[in-house]
């Protein structure tokens, strides 16, 4: 196994001009904390991850990087604008070694920085990405309440359970009841 590549990015299919560098972050897991009454400690139950936001630090270190940049920039970096009643879908698939280990095939893009010069002659900003996932249906929440169930009175068994039975219904009987 190799030891992958991860100064570079690729977004919709375009492997981006530049040094891109993901900056630290986390996955976080959802969990939900359920304490018992009167009880020390509590008991946890997985519930939905949230989503994972992730930073690039983006530098163009050669002019010919930066030129190439700006058609994707164009392309990529600018908020998608949709006419009502169409369908679209504003995920972009992206391609890095990380994200991918951690599940993450395809983003939106949460803010574009304002690229500035060092004055060493190189070009810098921060990209920031949400990762995008489509909704997965929760199940379906248990019933407060479990349903009422019939109880089924009790049957004779032995002859003397049968002979108590018949003795206990002419007793009842006699009573009126």
């Amino acid at each position: 196994m190799t030891f992958p590549s991860t100064d570079s990015l690729i977004l919709g299919g375009d492997r981006l001009p530049g040094v891109w560098h993901l900056l630290p972050g986390a996955k976080e897991f959802g969990w939900q904390e359920q304490k018992g009454t009167g009880l020390t400690g509590a008991t946890l139950r997985p519930i939905g991850d949230p989503l994972v936001t992730c930073e690039f630090l983006v530098q163009f270190f050669r002019e010919s990087d930066w030129d190439d940049f700006q058609p994707f920039r164009a392309k990529y970096f600018r908020k998608p604008v949709v006419t009502q009643g169409t369908k679209s879908n504003y995920a972009i698939p992206i391609q890095h070694p990380e994200l991918h280990a951690n599940g993450i095939d395809a983003v939106v893009l949460v803010k574009v920085p304002f690229f500035t010069n060092t004055g060493k002659g190189n070009w810098v900003g921060h990209v920031h990405f949400k990762q995008y996932r489509k909704p997965i249906p929760a199940l379906e929440s248990p019933r407060a309440k479990l349903p009422s169930v019939t109880k089924k009175p009790p049957v004779a068994q032995t002859a003397l359970e049968q002979e108590i039975a018949q003795k206990t219904s002419q007793l009842l009987g006699a009573r009126g009841q």
